[in-house]
């Protein structure tokens, strides 16, 4: 007997719908996207709950008759294609019906629509992908879309969705792309039957971020205008030194279409080199425009995902944009007036700095090694700002300062974290962070563990947050700076495991680290050696990169033809 049979078109609707329902998040995305297809010029959205309860969203767009609607909630069913041909120039954001059929397989989907011209509306109500009732009704021109109990008949999938706080935060933000990629519609988002923001339909992109997130901090964003090889960006972005302060999202725009692409942020973090804080993406809107048949839409069934014909040439035009915009085409790669270190004779004596990027130290600086272990050590200078040369018994050592201050930091905060004691010092002046709602969501679940390391944060209202108390542990004069970075990486926690504190303080501990091209000098190096030397496990920095490399006398001796 055969093991091969067909699955029954429940089973194949409840698996399309898990390709592009995932969260509730996902369903409001769908249904704005078919709203903004249908010429809408005014959205309205209303959550019950964090979105399990109840979505509706209704538009003013052109509506659908009886027999369109029908045709919507068939699998595969689109007013938007008509051959193979046009999936090469998709212009929309997505096709009217695509993902009605897997929403309606997960829950109870009600739709009201009335066409232009018609004198009545036509209701349409499914239950788990079985159509229910089919009659006419009055309502104004355009459509609503009502999704309740949403994966009332899948509840395994209920148990992969996180706190209520956290499933909003994703749905706000969905709400906030499509409105940032749409400046021409008026966006109204109501949680509960209160109003969370109301956008007034814009002149264009500019108007929205200001009508969006407010003068102050508009008025802080950095301007993008700029056209390469066929691809124009424009958009607005924090600056690098405002981005670990200002957390409200990045949101990736490519003909109006919100996604995520690797290959943007990696342009984008090197056009903002150094400056910008390791981990942190700045605040704003990136919007992409060029030919339509240089984007593949449907490598990802969300269409969350693109591909570009020529990567290379649309990361070069953000690349380009990006510095533009920020006055310069890079940034230097270590502080400035490094210069002024310069020895002035350049005769390398010790104790001189023979170069911005490196000083020989004192013939003196002798240190004890590991306690009681006889061997002494000779810190010989820094290199490159970046690397430590000592002299020891078994060769020349190589020491990277930026991995091996993480790795002594790491372990200073892992033992705050093993007692469950970390000591504060209270700020004369509390650290505002501006949070998104998800950011925000993502942090009001980290209290507790963050004030186990010493670091206190309140909230002062809805999205308003600030930290009041700052580990003992951060002496650098920097420290405020430093743990807002360190909490700029927020987003990542949810990926983390039941207790994240392990990933804050790996955080932590590389935000408090010497970086490469800091000045360390002959007191700081040997002290920052001292404490490697004591460590648990001095070899590794937390993400695994050597701390140091040993050059043995023999290896070198070889080297030079010393030795056979």
């Amino acid at each position: 007997m055969s093991g091969i049979r067909i699955l029954s078109e429940e089973v194949i609707n409840k698996i399309a719908a898990g390709e592009v329902v995932e969260r509730p998040a996902s369903v409001v995305k769908e249904l704005l996207e078919n709203s903004l297809d249908a010429e809408a010029f005014r959205i309205e959205v209303s959550i019950s709950g964090p979105g399990l309860s109840e979505i509706a969203v209704s538009d003013n767009g052109r509506g659908m008759d009886r027999h369109d609607i029908l045709l919507a909630l068939e699998r595969h069913a689109t007013s938007k294609l008509s051959s193979y041909e046009a999936l090469s120039r998709v212009e929309t954001m997505g096709f009217r019906g695509e993902a009605l059929p897997s929403i309606a397989g997960v829950s109870l989907l009600e739709i009201v629509s009335r066409p232009p011209g018609e004198l009545a509306a036509h209701r349409v109500r499914v239950s788990g992908g079985r159509i229910l009732e089919t009659a006419d009704c009055g309502a104004p021109e355009g459509t609503t879309v009502r999704v309740r109990k949403l994966f009332f008949n899948t509840p395994a999938r209920r148990k992969f969705l996180k706190s209520d706080r956290v499933e909003w935060g994703h749905i706000e933000r969905e709400v906030i792309a499509r409105a940032l990629g749409a400046p021409g519609t008026a966006f109204l988002l109501a949680r509960a039957g209160e109003t969370v923001f109301s956008l007034p339909a814009a002149s264009g992109l500019q108007r929205r971020v200001w009508d969006l997130w407010g003068k102050e901090t508009a008025e802080t964003l950095v301007p993008l205008a700029g056209e390469r090889e066929g691809v124009a960006v424009s958009g607005f972005l924090s600056a690098p030194e405002d981005s670990a302060r200002l957390r409200k999202g990045l949101y990736i725009l490519v003909n109006g279409r919100a996604v995520q692409d690797r290959g943007i942020l990696f342009a984008l973090r090197e056009a903002m080199g150094p400056r910008l804080p390791r981990g942190v993406l700045p605040m704003g809107v990136l919007a992409l425009r060029l030919d339509p048949a240089e984007v593949d839409v449907n490598i990802h069934p969300a269409k969350r995902e693109v591909a570009f014909r020529a990567p290379a040439r649309v990361k070069a035009a953000v690349s380009a944009a990006v510095s533009a915009a920020l006055g310069k085409k890079s940034f230097p790669a270590f502080p400035l007036g490094w210069e002024d270190r310069l020895s002035p004779d350049r005769t390398g004596l010790p104790g001189r700095a023979v170069s911005g990027q490196g000083e020989l130290f004192p013939a003196d600086s002798l240190r004890e090694g590991a306690a009681g272990d006889g061997w002494r050590y000779r810190l010989l200078g820094q290199a490159r700002s970046s690397y430590l040369v000592v002299e020891g018994p078994e060769g020349l050592i190589l020491i990277d300062q930026h991995a091996a201050h993480e790795r002594v930091m790491f372990e200073k905060f892992s033992r705050l974290l093993e007692a469950d004691r970390g000591e504060s010092q209270q700020l004369l002046a509390p650290i505002p962070l501006e949070l998104g709602a998800l950011e925000a969501a993502l942090l009001a679940g980290q209290v507790p563990h963050l004030a186990s390391l010493g670091i206190e944060v309140e909230e002062f209202g809805p999205g308003s947050w600030a930290i009041t108390a700052l580990p003992a542990l951060l002496t650098r004069r920097e420290k405020e700076s430093l743990a807002a970075e360190t909490l700029a990486g927020i987003g990542e926690w949810e990926k983390s495991p039941a207790d994240p504190r392990r990933e804050i303080v790996i955080r932590l501990a590389c935000q408090a680290a010497l970086k490469a091209g800091d000045y360390a000098g002959p007191e700081g190096a040997a002290r920052l050696w001292r404490d490697l030397l004591v460590c648990r496990d001095g070899s590794c920095c937390p993400h695994g990169r050597p701390t140091r490399l040993t050059f043995s006398w023999e290896e070198l001796e070889k080297k030079f033809g010393r030795r056979g």
